[in-house]
């Protein structure tokens, strides 16, 4: 189990470069900091499946965790976890 904590934080850091580089490749569209072609191409089409993946993930194992520890990761929160996580992606 103590890998789960390692993959989780490795989607957290993953998660957390992505919306960097988000913010970056958004400003650099507006502001002209890079080529726009570039920018579009990573704002639109590079970043977002990575960032909704690290964010599935990282969110999952959080939520799966706080369910633990309030005593109720039962066979009904995991099926709604995963039909939320599911209509989510």
């Amino acid at each position: 189990m103590r890998f789960l904590v390692k993959f989780d934080r490795l989607f957290a850091w993953i998660l957390f470069v992505t919306m960097i580089l988000f913010l970056i490749s958004g400003y650099g569209m507006t502001k002209g900091i890079i080529t726009n072609s570039l920018a579009i191409s990573i704002h639109n089409k590079v970043l977002p499946p990575i960032m909704i993946s690290a964010f599935t993930a990282h969110a999952w194992y959080a939520i799966h965790k706080a369910f633990k520890r309030w005593q109720i990761w039962n066979w009904f929160t995991m099926v709604i976890l995963g039909l939320f996580f599911a209509s989510f992606v």
